[in-house]
Parts: C-alpha cells; structure tokens; sequence
C-alpha cells in the first residue's frame, strides 16, 4: 500500500485527482522529505541535527548553526546509510544560507545534484514552488528563528508570496508545481520529457529549465 506519514506537519496530497496522481506524487514527496515517511523516520539522528529549542541534543548549537556545508554532509552521510535512491543526490537549502537561510531540517530538501548546484542563491523562489506552500512555510518559519532570514531578501516575505513567485517563474518555461509540492504531470515540460521523474522520486532535468530561464532574463535587460 501507500506510506503513511507519521511526523508532525505531514505532507497533504488533498492536490491529487486520483490514485494514480497520488502515487506519483508520494514518490516525488518522499524523496525531498524521507523523513516523513515511517519507514525512514529511524534513519537519522535527528537531534544531532535540530536546535535545542526545536528537541534537539545540543549538537547543532556547537558544530551547525553557522556551517552549512558541515551540516549539509553530515546531514546526507547519515540519510545516505542504506538509502541508495540518494546517491545522485544533494541535501539542498530550501532558503539558502548565503540568504539567510538556517542550516535546520525544516529548510533542507533532498533534490537532484545538477539542480542543486545550478539553482544557486538566486533561485529560492523555485525551491519553494518546488516544495509547495506548507513545507515552505516551515522553512521560512525556521530561517527567521535560526537563520538570519530577515536580514536579507526575504524580509518582510511571506511563504506564500514567494511560493506563488517560483510557480509563476516555473510556468514560463513548461514547469508546473503542485500546491502540495512536486512536479505536475500534466505540464508540457513533464508530457515532452523535458523533465522527468525516476522510479525513486527524483525530479531530473530542473537543472536545464533553470538555465533557460536565466537566458530569458538576461535576454529581457
């Protein structure tokens, strides 16, 4: 049968028509976020990874706050123990760090390397169009009370401003998100194999749709 979600703040699949769209969608969801799955709820230490306030150990105080690439490797070698739909996978910022960011587990994402290093600092509106409006309310949540979130872009944002940016942004190259996170099918990007989606979740081919949208930019100055 489907997983069951067990974690506080599941993931809502109420943006699905049908079993099928269902199915398609929990494997995108639960590749970006295994960790809301029962079967993977073990998988990692996560109060090594979670601040004090949030149940953490102590350990995220001393060693992650402020080094988000410390984080982010520890982060994805213990997700990375018997787990090996991750291998062609980076653990990504949702709101990055050089943006004000916070290195918690709300704010991280498991998402395709090529996209992750060619998405950059610039493109958080896309990430959380990725995510869809809940999981990027909570990493806006969690940057402002462990990050420095309002210190920079984001400012004064809410999650659903910027969520609506990045699917608008999405949209003008054949790129549509589901408002509970994920790749809609039906959008000429998925339909012409422009983007795809592997056996395990993972959204391939995001990284050229970024690329074509800097082009547009550029070519709009």
């Amino acid at each position: 049968g489907l997983p069951q979600c067990h974690c506080p703040g599941p993931m809502s699949y109420s943006d699905c028509e049908d079993d099928d769209e269902m199915a398609f969608m929990i494997g995108q969801r639960r590749f970006m976020f295994p960790l809301d799955y029962e079967d993977c709820h073990n998988a990692i230490a996560l109060g090594d990874f979670r601040p004090v306030g949030e149940g953490g150990s102590g350990n995220w105080e001393r060693k992650y706050a402020e080094n988000p690439g410390r984080f982010t490797t520890d982060y994805r070698r213990k997700l990375l123990s018997g787990q090996s739909a991750y291998k062609e996978a980076d653990v990504g910022h949702i709101f990055s760090f050089g943006n004000g960011g916070s290195n918690t587990v709300g704010n991280v994402m498991m998402q395709d390397r090529a996209y992750n290093r060619t998405i950059g600092k610039d493109g958080d509106h896309l990430n959380a169009a990725l995510v869809g409006y809940k999981k990027a309310d909570v990493a806006l949540e969690e940057s402002r009370n462990y990050g420095a979130l309002e210190s920079g872009r984001h400012a004064g944002r809410s999650s659903t401003e910027i969520v609506e940016e990045g699917k608008d942004a999405w949209k003008s190259v054949g790129v549509r998100m589901k408002k509970g996170g994920g790749l809609d099918k039906r959008c000429s990007a998925y339909r012409s194999k422009e983007v795809t989606v592997e056996d395990n979740g993972r959204i391939v081919g995001l990284d050229e749709k970024v690329r074509e949208l800097r082009s547009a930019s550029r070519g709009a100055k």
